[in-house]
């Protein structure tokens, strides 16, 4: 007997009834209680719903395994007053909607644990280390957000698991929060720490690895802060400060005392966004992009880079750029190690652009060549034992360019120093000038005006 034949708009709606025909669900008891068992979810939006979970009463759901109930989107304290918590202690949890997760969202007040809460430890989280394991793959823009439209969202990490996702979110319009200690953390799209008008994000690690594509820290009018103390960051790019577009008022910061961080290209202050980093330890290898401070437009002027301690190594010709298009600066001292391999690094780039690099104490710079004063202002301050080692230096590179060296001390190794066309000074009051080979003429283009010992 042949199948019965089923008219195309048939099936259009029986398509249509499958996906639509399902409840929501919402967490119902104080707990901590076991999130698989479904005396603890009350059916909403009976046959209108969409799978969503929701826990939002003030209640703890607790995950021990694997989650047997389905969820397209899970919601951790949504709507104003709510408040709820999801303790993630082992299992691997997935959700597959557009929406993915959202902790703390509109208005409301959430907190996911993915650790073993049971315990305490963790620098951050502060509870010890779990087995859990998080995925989430849906519409990359909305897919994970902790802390969104004026909701407060708390996410703790410390797992042997793995967490997967393909977007994250943190202070989107809200307030959020990622405490991470231990696990493995990877994304297929951008994450943004505070982003949009009013968004704050924070991320704080410790330990464990993050592989990423972009991380924008400070983006669309938001502000972002990240810290690590160790672990290890493999980024396509970072962003400290990285705007949307040049009226951006965007502020990002990055506060480094050990760990790792391994990315592509390394921008402090981007397209009208300012950007403020402050390594005292760690390495920092910026591999195939650029690394620049106060880029693409002058409202990112105030941008810095302190460093104190650790290394930051820009490589393969990446272009080094302090005070490119907006006011720059960037500062060297106690065991701070910056080397280049880049052909030129240049202080002020452009008209609008202005860039110092302060090196003191026992601060140590090398590369192969640098420009101070390309077509805007360039300034080195070398004082104490801080070391600047360079092959030429080329000050004023253009005729409305400025190019100055102030000396407290300090030592300055190069192959030559060289005033092109615009304004230079060389006050060389205690440097100690090391030429490194044999020279026609070292002080090529300046004048008894352009010099004062």
């Amino acid at each position: 007997m042949k199948a019965p034949k089923i008219l195309p708009g048939l099936i259009a709606t029986l398509t249509t009834v499958s996906l639509y025909a399902v409840d929501d669900f919402t967490w119902n008891t104080a707990g901590p209680a076991d999130w698989n068992n479904p005396a603890n979810w009350t059916a909403t939006n009976l046959g209108s719903g969409g799978n969503f979970r929701m826990v939002n009463n003030g209640g703890i759901a607790q995950i021990t395994a694997n989650p047997t109930l389905p969820t397209s989107t899970l919601y951790v304290g949504l709507g104003a007053g709510t408040s709820g918590v999801v303790n993630h202690l082992a299992g691997t949890r997935s959700t597959t909607g557009d929406d993915g997760t959202l902790v703390g969202h509109d208005g409301g007040t959430g907190t996911y644990n993915l650790a073993n809460t049971s315990l305490v430890g963790g620098i951050y989280s502060g509870f010890a280390r779990g087995s859990g394991s998080m995925t989430s793959t849906g519409f990359p823009r909305l897919q994970y957000r902790v802390g969104c439209e004026g909701g407060t969202g708390t996410l703790n990490i410390n797992t042997t698991g793995s967490i997967v996702l393909t977007h994250l979110l943190v202070g989107d319009r809200g307030v959020g929060t990622v405490n991470f200690d231990g696990g493995n953390f990877s994304t297929s799209t951008a994450i943004s720490l505070g982003s949009s008008p009013g968004g704050n994000g924070t991320w704080r690690m410790s330990g464990g690895s993050a592989t990423l594509r972009d991380f924008w820290i400070g983006t669309q009018d938001g502000t972002g802060s990240f810290t690590l103390n160790a672990g290890t960051v493999t980024a396509t790019g970072l962003g400290v400060g990285f705007g949307g577009n040049f009226a951006d008022s965007a502020t990002g910061s990055m506060t480094m005392t050990g760990g790792l961080i391994n990315t592509g290209y390394l921008g402090v202050g981007y397209s009208g966004a300012k950007g403020s980093v402050l390594q005292s330890g760690g390495i920092v290898n910026v591999n195939a992009g650029w690394f620049s401070i106060g880029d693409n437009h002058v409202n990112s002027s105030g941008s810095t880079y302190a460093l104190t301690g650790g290394e930051l190594n820009v490589k393969n010709n990446s272009g080094v750029e302090i005070g490119k298009d907006a006011v720059g600066a960037m500062s060297v001292s106690g065991t701070g190690r910056f080397s280049s391999t880049a052909f030129e690094a240049v202080l002020g780039r452009s008209p609008s652009g202005a860039g110092t690099l302060e090196i003191s104490e026992n601060g140590n710079v090398t590369g192969l060549n640098m420009t101070i004063g390309k077509a805007g202002a360039g300034i080195l301050n070398l004082s104490g034992n801080g070391v600047l080692d360079m092959g030429f230096i080329w000050l004023a590179d253009t005729a409305g360019a400025s190019g100055t060296i102030n000396g407290n001390g300090g030592t300055l190794i190069t192959n030559g120093l060289s005033r092109i066309a615009g304004s230079a000074l060389l006050n060389a009051n205690g440097i100690k000038l090391t030429i490194r080979e044999s020279q026609s003429e070292f002080l090529l283009g300046f004048t008894s005006a352009n010099i004062e010992l």
